[in-house]
């Protein structure tokens, strides 16, 4: 009887579904990223963005000055639910710190 419940458990558990997240860089610039310094990336902007499914990524590359940071623009929605604009910022791998608030990008 348990080997039954155990299988049950295991069919309605695949049926969940599991975490998606639209990021999407729209220029192509993620081929200069590693495959694991982008997923690092992709994995915090849920933790800074309001709705993280919306955001847009552009000009990623990594920091000509320190290469432990990502700079690029993103564009994400708003309260409102509308697009704010490609926006600069700064994301620290190693510190795990986005910073939005930039006159200009790195």
């Amino acid at each position: 009887m348990s080997k039954i419940r155990l299988l049950a458990v295991v069919a309605v558990c695949s049926l969940l579904p599991l975490p998606s997240y639209g990021q999407q860089v729209v220029d192509g610039s993620a081929s200069v990223l590693g495959d694991d310094d982008l997923a690092q990336l992709l994995s915090a902007l849920p933790g800074f963005l309001l709705d993280p499914s919306s955001a847009q990524l552009s000009k990623l590359h990594k920091d000509p000055d320190n290469g432990d940071y990502i700079c690029g623009f993103f564009n994400a929605k708003n309260s409102f639910g509308g697009y704010v604009g490609m926006q600069p910022f700064r994301y620290g791998l190693k510190n795990k710190m986005l910073i939005t608030k930039m006159n200009t990008p790195c």
